[in-house]
């Protein structure tokens, strides 16, 4: 299967650095490579296979969303088959990351 054009929102990019340093705070440095490449990982595997995720139109048009540990992934295929990763998120709000 081909792989999807992919972008990558600023707010996207900036949430997976938020990710990564809340991971080395928490944790270690090798947590937080580890966390960080399974997020990789799986939005390469969208770019695979864009309906892995959960369609949650009913919210958001053309928005999906996908699931890793704590964190979602939103994302949408635009008009061009553009797959755009728009925000990687906790999943509980009261979360001790902050991601604003």
């Amino acid at each position: 299967m081909d792989k999807s054009p992919l972008l990558m929102s600023t707010m996207a990019i900036q949430d997976l650095e938020k990710i990564w340093t809340f991971w080395k705070r928490k944790s270690s440095l090798e947590e937080a490579d580890h966390h960080y490449q399974n997020l990789i990982h799986l939005i390469k595997r969208v770019q695979l296979d864009f309906t892995l995720g959960h369609s949650i139109e009913s919210i958001r048009e053309a928005y999906r969303l996908i699931t890793y540990q704590e964190f979602t992934i939103y994302y949408l295929v635009n008009e061009n088959g553009v797959i755009e990763v728009i925000r990687i998120l906790p999943k509980k709000l009261n979360s001790n990351l902050r991601i604003d």
